[in-house]
């Protein structure tokens, strides 16, 4: 029905060519959240939560459930390999074949509210959610891993989205979860019962899960990071801030202060700095480093800022 890929965002040849052959006329991008890749969407890109003004309570997952259907045999992509982008690709996939009546509408919910809230606060929410942790983690390590290819990451996420997987598989695939290594976390406090830093290697999303867990706003360093989901991607430094809701923590000065000096640092204008994908952004709680490189501020000025920004 549809053509399926993740784009590369490290600056190499390799991510160049690879990004060639998926992007034009005929592809729609699904939270393609750098803008000089989203232009190359002819179709558009559906990315509610990562706008200049964000749509409120919204998600790539819920937004497929009415966006207009591409043509057959046009391409779907994502920068995202998690479950919202990959669970929008099955959803239109599973319009596009007359099924969507197959479609579990609590489970999709379940991982709109997750990827909005954090599976926390999304439960806090709906309770009712909480009986999809099986489905929710089979979907954690199906659509991160290299075991299958895009193609068959979107079959089986259409699988569980309608039910019709197996519990005995989905077992199968949750049960593969690199479990964290939290001994491994170098945590320091920045700001006492505010701010701490947590520091790692290769354990960026399980460094985020810890954090938010436990502290108002966790600020992230994972020095040898790699887009789950993509073979042969070269690590780098990445940052990242994630508050809790009731955090007093200003994330739109936060991010506007980062690019800002990340501009400074490079010697860009704030718009060819964001022509080439090089600024912090992420939705209202969040904020990540320039995808697929390491930003070029100093361990002390990201620090320096955060402290300025928190009330």
């Amino acid at each position: 029905m549809y053509k399926y890929g993740v784009l590369r965002i490290e600056n190499s040849e390799v991510a160049r060519q690879h990004n060639e052959a998926l992007l034009g006329p005929n592809t729609l991008g699904i939270e393609v959240t750098r803008a000089d890749l989203a232009a190359r969407c002819g179709l558009g890109n559906i990315d509610p939560q990562h706008q200049t003004i964000p749509v409120p309570d919204c998600s790539a997952i819920r937004s497929s459930l009415t966006y207009p259907l591409p043509p057959q045999g046009f391409k779907l992509v994502t920068i995202r390999p998690d479950a919202d982008a990959f669970g929008a690709m099955a959803v239109l996939t599973t319009r596009a074949e007359g099924k969507q009546n197959l479609l579990l509408l609590k489970l999709v919910e379940a991982i709109h509210l997750v990827d909005r809230l954090g599976s926390s606060s999304a439960i806090a929410r709906n309770p009712g959610i909480a009986k999809f942790k099986l489905e929710r983690d089979a979907l954690q390590m199906l659509v991160r891993t290299n075991s299958y290819s895009v193609e068959e990451r979107v079959i089986k996420t259409i699988q569980i989205l309608t039910g019709a997987m197996e519990e005995k598989e989905m077992i199968d695939i949750a049960s593969k979860i690199n479990r964290s290594d939290y001994d491994e976390f170098e945590e320091t406090t920045i700001v006492p019962g505010k701010i701490v830093m947590i520091m790692t290697r290769g354990q960026y999303g399980q460094a985020r899960f810890y954090g938010t867990r436990r502290y108002p706003v966790t600020l992230i360093c994972d020095h040898e990071y790699v887009l789950p989901g993509l073979e042969n991607y070269t690590p780098h430094k990445r940052w990242c801030v994630a508050k809790q809701e009731d955090a007093n923590l200003d994330m739109n000065r936060f991010k506007m202060e980062l690019n800002k000096a990340e501009s400074l640092a490079r010697g860009l204008s704030a718009i060819d700095l964001e022509k080439r994908g090089l600024t912090w952004g992420g939705p209202k709680n969040l904020a990540s480093s320039p995808q697929g490189t390491a930003s070029a501020l100093s361990d002390t000025e990201i620090i320096a800022i955060i402290t300025r920004c928190i009330n």
